[in-house]
């Protein structure tokens, strides 16, 4: 009995992937006033069919205030919209969506610089919350020298 080897010669070609780009859209336009809730959405782009695509894309959003190091406000999520609740004080913030495709690992960073202000402007002003319970009581700063 005589056996025969066949050897079969493969050829790996690479894939190419195109790197996945994201940016972030505001529902409102910075500045804006202390308590105001701010509608976030990650707009993603990446290689192939959207819709069979879009179930592999993750996203994470994170905070800067002030300059401080980013702090992860949602972890990686299938969900691209987001309902910022920045601060409550006036401040510069950043905020940074990260997408990361979980196919092919690949990630993409995009960062929006936006800034909190005052509510009160020379006047003490209490503002209603979507909790009929709970208003916003601002009041503009003491004058230099004085006391609270």
């Amino acid at each position: 009995m005589r056996f025969t080897a066949t050897i079969v010669a493969a050829v790996c070609l690479p894939v190419c992937w195109s790197a996945p780009s994201v940016r972030i859209v505001p529902a409102l336009a910075s500045p804006q006033p202390v308590g105001t809730v701010i509608g976030l959405a990650a707009l993603a782009k990446d290689e192939g069919d959207p819709f069979k695509l879009f179930a592999k894309l993750r996203f994470r959003y994170s905070v800067s205030v002030d300059g401080s190091p980013f702090r992860v406000v949602r972890d990686f999520s299938p969900e691209s919209n987001f309902s910022w609740r920045p601060e409550r004080f006036e401040h510069e913030a950043r905020v940074k969506v990260t997408l990361k495709n979980i196919a092919t690992k690949m990630t993409a960073d995009s960062e929006l610089p936006f800034q909190i202000v005052a509510r009160a402007k020379g006047q003490p002003v209490a503002t209603p919350t979507a909790n009929p319970l709970v208003a916003l009581f601002s009041a503009p700063a003491c004058p230099q020298g004085s006391r609270f």
